[in-house]
C-alpha cells in the first residue's frame, strides 16, 4: 500500500462516524466497550459548533482505516481572536499502522486549514511525530505541589463548598472568564460550550464550587476521582475561595495512602499560586531546617506536548494585528521603522510608527529583515521562546531598537491552556 492509494475525506454517514468512534475507543482505552464508543459519538455530535466536515476519515478500498476530528474554536491572544483547528482523536486501524495513514491525515489537515481559512492548527502530540508536518512546541504545562499539612493547619475558610451541577454552568463560565481569558491559549467559550463540558466530564471528573456568605459562587476546582491527589484546574476570585477549595480537597483522604503533597495544575504566576505562597506555612522545625510549602514543577515534552503550526497565513496575520497594535500602544517611546519577516516561504511587512502598526505584503527598501522558520514564528507568537533567543540561535543580528520592538510585539511567557480547554 502507498499513500496514493489512500482516500481522505469527510466521514459522510452515521455508520462511518460510528466506526471511527469505535477505532478511538479501541486505541485509547484499555477496556473498550460499545458504550464508550457511543459516548464519543454523542460528545462530538453535540458540540455546540459541530460541523459534519470536521470528521475526517482515511479509506482504503472503501474501508475506514483511520481518522481524526478537527474542532473549530477561537483562540485568544490578548485582543486577537485566532480561528483555530483543534485536532484530536488521531487514530489508525491496528492492521494499517506505519503505512502512511496518519501522514495522510496530517496533510489533509493542512489542506483543511487553507479551505476553512484557519489561522492555526493545534494538537496535543505524541512523541516525535507531528514535527514532521510543521508542528512545534508552544506550551509546557506546570504543576504546583502544596503541602497538605499546611492547608489543614490554616484556619478554615468562611466559604462553603458543594458539588457543581449542570445548573451552575453560567457562574462556572463567569469564573473561567475572569481567571483565564487573559492568557494566550484560552478559548472563546459560550454558555452552550460550558453546559456541554459539564454534561460530558465523565465519571472521573468532579467539579466543586465555593460560595461566599451570600451564596455567590467565588471559585471552582476540577478534581480527579482516579488520581485524588490531583486538581486539574482551580479558579478563584479571592483567598477565601482558594482556601475553601484546597481544604475541601485536602480533607477527602482517609488515613490510608494520604499524600504528603497535593498537585495543582495552575499557572505559576497566577493569583491562586501567589495566594498559596503568600499565606500558607508549616510549624517551624525545631532544628531550624527549611521546609517547602509550595513547590513548582515544569513539565517539558519535546515534540510531544501542546504543539501548533500556521494554518492560513493571511488569516493568522490579520487576526493577530489587533494584539500587535495593543502592545505598540503601551510602548512609551515608539520606534519608527519597517521590519520585513520572512517566514519559510511566506513574507510580510510590519510598518511601525507613532500612530501604530500596519501590515502589508510590500517590500520596502531598507527594511530590517528577520528570517524565521514557521516553527520559530509559532514559538515567537505564543511567547514560548523570546525573540532574543530565536535570533541568537539563527545567528541573526538586529539593531537595538529593532530588538526592543520585537520584544514589545512578541512578549514571552504568556500562554496557559487550562485543562478544561484540552482536546
Amino acid at each position: 500500500m502507498t499513500a496514493s492509494t489512500l482516500i481522505v475525506r469527510t466521514l459522510a454517514t452515521q455508520e462511518e462516524r460510528e466506526q471511527y468512534c469505535w477505532l478511538t475507543e479501541e486505541a485509547f482505552y484499555p477496556s473498550p466497550t460499545p458504550e464508550g464508543a457511543r459516548r464519543h459519538l454523542h460528545f462530538f455530535q453535540t458540540l455546540p459548533n459541530h460541523q459534519p466536515e470536521q470528521w475526517r476519515g482515511v479509506f482504503l478500498g472503501g474501508k475506514l482505516v483511520g481518522g481524526c476530528f478537527i474542532g473549530s474554536r477561537l483562540l485568544r491572544m490578548g485582543r486577537a481572536l485566532l480561528p483555530t483547528g483543534c485536532i484530536g482523536g488521531v487514530v489508525t486501524h491496528p492492521e494499517y499502522r506505519k503505512r502512511g495513514v496518519a501522514a495522510a491525515l496530517m496533510q489533509d489537515a493542512i489542506r483543511y486549514s487553507q479551505t476553512q481559512r484557519l489561522a492555526l492548527l493545534m494538537l496535543d502530540g505524541i512523541a516525535d511525530f507531528y514535527h514532521r508536518y510543521g508542528y512545534i512546541d508552544v506550551f509546557d504545562s506546570e504543576v504546583q505541589e502544596v503541602q497538605r499539612a499546611a492547608l489543614l493547619a490554616h484556619a478554615p475558610s468562611a466559604y462553603t463548598v458543594r458539588q457543581a451541577t449542570e445548573g451552575d454552568a453560567e457562574p462556572l463560565l463567569a469564573l473561567y472568564e475572569r481567571q483565564y481569558n487573559h492568557y494566550t491559549g484560552s478559548f472563546v467559550r459560550t454558555l452552550a460550550d460550558q453546559q456541554h463540558k459539564l454534561q460530558h466530564y465523565g465519571e472521573d471528573r468532579l467539579v466543586i464550587l465555593a460560595s461566599d456568605s451570600t451564596g455567590a459562587p467565588r471559585g471552582y476546582a476540577l478534581l480527579s476521582r482516579s488520581k485524588p491527589e490531583r486538581v486539574a484546574e482551580l479558579a478563584a476570585d479571592d483567598w477565601e475561595a482558594t482556601l475553601a477549595l484546597a481544604q475541601y480537597h485536602a480533607r477527602l483522604f482517609t488515613n490510608e495512602g494520604v499524600p504528603e503533597a497535593l498537585r495543582y495544575r495552575i499557572p505559576p504566576q497566577g493569583a491562586v499560586t501567589q495566594r498559596l505562597i503568600d499565606r500558607l506555612s508549616l510549624p517551624v522545625d525545631p532544628k531550624g531546617e527549611k521546609s517547602w510549602v509550595v513547590r513548582g514543577e515544569a513539565i517539558h515534552y519535546r515534540r510531544a506536548g501542546w504543539m501548533a503550526r500556521p494554518g492560513h497565513m493571511f488569516t493568522l496575520l490579520e487576526a493577530v494585528l489587533p494584539e500587535w497594535q495593543s502592545h505598540w500602544e503601551r510602548m512609551a517611546e515608539r520606534w519608527t521603522g519597517v521590519i520585513r519577516f520572512e517566514v519559510g516561504e511566506e513574507a510580510f511587512t510590519l510598518n511601525l510608527d507613532e500612530a501604530g502598526v500596519y501590515l502589508s505584503d510590500q517590500i520596502v527598501p531598507g527594511a530590517e529583515i528577520v528570517r524565521l522558520t514557521p516553527q520559530a514564528f509559532m514559538q515567537l507568537l505564543f511567547g514560548y521562546r523570546p525573540a532574543s533567543y530565536l535570533l541568537q540561535e539563527t545567528g541573526q543580528r538586529v539593531k537595538g531598537e529593532v530588538g526592543d520592538a520585537l520584544h514589545v510585539l512578541f512578549p514571552a511567557y504568556h500562554t496557559w491552556i487550562a485543562p478544561s480547554d484540552w482536546f
